[in-house]
């Protein structure tokens, strides 16, 4: 066979597979999505605006530290009527990651879904998805492929494993997280004691 033929052959080979291979991954994501999402209860059941009480641990401690507030991710924190997360950048990040915990930017048209290798976390099986959106930067996630829950979030240097499933209006969420560094050492937990969706919120220009 002449040489150009062979390349030609090549090539279009080359064309007709990639797209099979992207279409495989968008299914892989999606299908890891879907699950996930209705583990939680469906996608009319996301928390969008919502208020919670918790108590934190720094460390090893076993002296908690009480915490409220209410949540519109993935922009406001309010304590009280103070948005603390306008104008605090580092806040901004982690009202973002609270909107990633409710898994509704799996969902919004400006996030780009890609597939990641399968990890075990506790020993259970998981299906991993990378969230990017612009300005943003990108989060890994896992979910037990048993359950479709999430199991742990990749975020900053930090392992976030989430536990003890909870309800409130039909949503399931987790009712612990536990931030470990990447050398396994434990920063953080945190227990919520009370979830609640709201209707009303401070006003966003204050």
């Amino acid at each position: 066979m002449h040489r150009c033929s062979v390349f030609v052959s090549a090539f279009t080979a080359m064309i007709m597979f990639a797209p099979t291979a992207h279409g495989d991954e968008a299914a892989s994501v999606k299908e890891t999505v879907d699950k996930a999402i209705n583990a939680v209860g469906g996608k009319d059941k996301l928390l969008t605006n919502f208020r919670w009480k918790e108590k934190y641990f720094i460390g090893a401690s076993n002296d908690g530290v009480l915490r409220e507030a209410m949540i519109t991710p993935p922009d406001h924190w309010w304590q009280g009527e103070t948005d603390i997360a306008k104008g605090n950048p580092d806040r901004s990040e982690k009202t973002y990651l609270v909107w990633v915990w409710t898994l509704a930017p799996l969902i919004d048209e400006g996030s780009k879904l890609a597939p990641l290798p399968e990890i075990k976390v506790n020993e259970m099986p998981c299906a991993g998805i990378r969230l990017s959106r612009k300005d943003r930067p990108d989060i890994d996630l896992y979910f037990d492929k048993t359950t479709g829950l999430l199991a742990q979030i990749d975020w900053r240097t930090y392992h976030i494993h989430f536990s003890d499933w909870k309800e409130v209006d039909g949503f399931k969420y987790p009712s612990q997280a536990f931030v470990h560094k990447k050398d396994g050492t434990l920063h953080l937990r945190t227990e919520f004691l009370e979830m609640e969706r709201i209707t009303a919120t401070p006003k966003t220009e204050k």
